[in-house]
């Protein structure tokens, strides 16, 4: 697939690896940064989402996403340090259906809003997918320095600079299937300190976990070109 992301915001709490590990498979091992694993909120738009070599004007879609995550290895193979998504909440229809079939990623049904106030992005999330948990995030970010990329090695670095993402079907309430990983590829994040006021943010009611009552460590970042392939078991 090839799609362009737009206008995202890194939200980011440190969270103790312990209260993740039942949500995730056992052959897969929780990325930590100096002990803590950490708990992302990335609210974005995409557009021209469409399969590989087919004319965008023919068959791309735009549609706003929001997904909340965290950072794994494979322990038989820490070569590829990657995503694992808690949930994925999308404003397209088919998007949520042809990503839970094909991908067996946790896609629901979202009502987003986005308007531009200058420099700044009021968000707006509210979770519509039937017998789902509700779900909500009105957040408004902005950023408050230039871009750049992250340094190798740099925390910014090793929060955004990933290009796996890990799946597996959930079998009953703490089973999985297989775990499979997807390759993505994108040219280095054009990051930039940002801050976001929070309204409302519950999006790990899914997950039964509450969000630390600090402020986020906050990047935004404008524009990036991506290129995603199938899922392959591991």
């Amino acid at each position: 697939m090839q799609m362009i992301w737009h206008d995202l915001a890194f939200l980011h709490w440190p969270i103790e690896a312990n209260l993740l590990r039942p949500f995730i498979p056992a052959d897969l091992e929780i990325d930590t940064y100096d002990g803590r694993a950490w708990l992302g909120v990335v609210p974005f738009r995409m557009t021209e989402v469409c399969p590989r070599r087919v004319p965008r004007w023919l068959g791309g879609r735009d549609f706003a996403e929001l997904n909340l995550r965290t950072y794994v290895r494979q322990r038989s193979n820490p070569e590829y340090p990657g995503v694992w998504f808690f949930s994925l909440d999308a404003a397209s229809w088919l998007g949520v259906r042809v990503a839970r079939l094909w991908y067996g990623l946790p896609y629901y049904d979202a009502r987003i809003s986005i308007e531009y106030q200058g420099a700044a992005i009021k968000y707006h999330s509210q979770r519509t997918h039937r017998r789902a948990p509700p779900a909500e995030l009105a957040v408004t970010y902005e950023p408050t320095a230039p871009p750049q990329t992250a340094t190798p090695g740099s925390f910014e670095y090793w929060l955004t600079e990933r290009y796996a993402l890990y799946s597996a079907r959930a079998r009953g309430k703490t089973g999985f299937g297989q775990t499979r990983i997807g390759h993505i590829h994108h040219r280095p994040w054009p990051l930039q300190p940002g801050k976001a006021l929070i309204e409302k943010c519950d999006m790990t009611r899914l997950i039964n976990l509450e969000l630390p009552e600090i402020d986020p460590i906050v990047h935004v970042a404008k524009e990036v070109p991506v290129v995603a392939w199938g899922l392959q078991t591991i």
